[in-house]
């Protein structure tokens, strides 16, 4: 899959390979940014393993409403910035996204 940054370059994110996926994040979206890391580790959590937003509160030194605002805007910053290119999506049937819908452009 490929996405293009709000910049406009386009890269290609991997699917079957963690490491490679959190290098090409690190490179595009958090690099030394220390809160968006933090943001990426509390959207983890709580999307990954599974973690309430208080207990991810607890763990962060925050409260649950800011831990909410976080995710809120960690994730819509993550679906600007990689947002699929809508082109590619298009192609083989890539463009279905999860729960059968087609993906937004």
């Amino acid at each position: 899959m490929s996405i293009a940054t709000s910049r406009g370059t386009k890269t290609l994110l991997p699917r079957r390979d963690p490491e490679q996926f959190w290098n090409r994040l690190r490179a595009e979206y958090a690099a030394e940014d220390s809160r968006r890391w933090k943001r990426l580790a509390m959207l983890t959590l709580t999307e990954g393993v599974g973690w309430p937003p208080d207990r991810v509160a607890l763990a962060f030194g925050l409260t649950s409403r800011q831990v909410n605002r976080g995710l809120d805007a960690t994730r819509r910053s993550l679906q600007t910035r990689f947002r699929p290119d809508r082109e590619e999506a298009d192609e083989g049937g890539a463009g279905i996204a999860e729960g059968g819908r087609d993906a937004p452009a």
